[in-house]
């Protein structure tokens, strides 16, 4: 396997500041008569190799997941515990563990800023992923995945984590986006023979009809108290939005990586949202609400059909211990499509990422460290819920079982094929496309709106 996918590329050494090299360092310490008998050359004990991994908080076994009948223990302790196991397995290498705070992503962008970036951390693929691996910051994994590791590693997570025909992460867990369903409201409004099953195949005319029906007025004073499609446009979480027009056939880019979302499958799929809004089907404001304000009206039973992600599964469990919602009859099941396309889901990878090394010896150590990481024993919340490999169970849970069968026909969606232009922020453009076509009235049609934005964009990654 090739390591560097673009010889042309400047493969800057990037880094924590390393020793001298070894050379250098015998013949220092042995002229000042401090070379011990373990480190002297030809001694058979291999050099101790130190690198930094920075942790997240909810790696491995996390405290609120644990066995509710058993004392938990603090995630700090489980997570060194699986360390200091690691390093017991392998003598030569000591582990700097530090916790990386997530959120924002700014400790790891002023880390690789100022090259001093750790030796591995998690991460997921987007667009940073995509220039830290153009630039040459990361380690492709490649020649490190056995045939074993290809052969049992979802393809769809494999091909979220690879940039240029190299695979730079490793899979840490993967979920896809699903529809929720309330099949009480369905069975409320005579619809109980039209419920969506868990491995069902519905079209948008199809989705459509039951968003009209699932809409209605239960107490008689006028306005509708359930709607059949909630949708949100408030916060960044464009991805929901964004897969109605990707299963109408729909590229937010094109192979060439142009801006393509403005074609006429995404025209046709924003037509559809809009519709929704227009003809009372929706819930109205859709561009006050973010995710947490449409998972509240879903479990108010006030929403009948949203897009969700497979986190409203653990939420949902956890707020009915608390007694703090009223348990019903609800459902993941696979995303509607136009007639004639094959429904895609968005994946979600979670990933462990190995920044570039100087020497064969500390690549090493820093992809044993991912390997170890992302398996079954340390890595045991995930492998239980949302595995990227097949020879992990299946769930127990009915619903994340339908999640997990998503994965095979799921992508990531929002990935650029090509490195974007420095500050450039995809983001933006994308909550303002869904706030100007979903307000009330909207800022301009559908098709306009794509248009403008096309154009924009384009003009941004050609000047880029």
């Amino acid at each position: 396997m090739r390591r560097d996918s673009n010889p042309n590329v400047s493969r800057p050494m990037i880094g924590v500041p390393r020793p001298l090299n070894h050379v250098g360092c015998f013949v220092a310490l042995a002229t000042l008569g401090l070379l011990p008998a373990a480190c002297e050359p030809g001694s058979g004990r291999p050099e101790t190799i130190r690198i930094t991994y920075w942790t997240r908080a909810w790696w491995g076994d996390p405290a609120q997941y644990q066995d509710p009948d058993a004392d938990p223990v603090p995630v700090a302790e489980w997570q060194r515990k699986q360390i200091d196991a690691f390093e017991r397995k392998h003598p030569h290498i000591k582990v700097d563990l530090q916790t990386d705070p997530g959120g924002s992503g700014d400790k790891i962008r002023i880390a690789f800023a100022g090259r001093v970036p750790p030796d591995v951390f998690h991460g997921a693929p987007d667009n940073e992923f995509v220039t830290w691996s153009a630039l040459g910051f990361l380690e492709p994994i490649d020649e490190y995945l056995t045939d074993a590791d290809r052969a049992d590693i979802y393809p769809a997570a494999l091909s979220t984590c690879s940039y240029d025909g190299s695979i730079y992460a490793w899979p840490l867990y993967n979920h896809a986006l699903c529809m929720v369903i309330n099949r009480e409201l369905f069975r409320e409004r005579g619809l109980t023979d039209r419920i969506p099953g868990p491995d069902a195949r519905w079209t948008f005319d199809e989705f459509e009809s039951l968003a009209r029906a699932l809409t209605f007025d239960r107490d008689d004073d006028g306005p509708p108290d359930v709607y059949g499609v909630g949708m949100h446009a408030l916060d960044a979480n464009h991805i929901f939005l964004t897969a109605y027009l990707v299963n109408h056939g729909a590229s937010v880019f094109d192979d060439d990586g142009r801006f393509a979302l403005g074609d006429e499958p995404g025209r046709r799929g924003l037509t559809m949202l809009r519709r929704l809004i227009d003809e009372g089907m929706a819930t109205p404001g859709a561009t006050g609400y973010d995710y947490t304000d449409m998972r509240t009206l879903f479990v108010q039973q006030k929403v009948a059909m949203y897009l969700s992600s497979a986190g409203i599964l653990i939420w949902a469990e956890d707020q009915a211990r608390k007694n703090t919602i009223d348990p019903f009859d609800w459902a993941l099941v696979p995303l509607p499509s136009l007639e004639g396309i094959e429904p895609v889901s968005y994946l979600t990878v979670g990933t462990v990422l190995v920044s570039r090394q100087q020497d064969k010896a500390r690549r090493d150590a820093c992809m044993a460290l991912a390997r170890f990481i992302t398996g079954p024993v340390p890595n045991r919340f995930f492998w239980r819920m949302a595995s990227p490999r097949r020879s992990s169970p299946p769930p127990e849970d009915a619903n994340l079982a339908v999640m997990m069968r998503q994965i095979e026909r799921s992508r990531n969606f929002m990935l650029p094929p090509r490195r974007l232009p420095d500050r450039f922020n995809l983001s933006k453009p994308m909550q303002t496309l869904y706030q100007d076509a979903l307000s009330v009235p909207p800022k301009a049609a559908p098709d306009v709106l794509l248009e403008t934005m096309d154009r924009d964009i384009n003009r941004i990654l050609s000047d880029g």
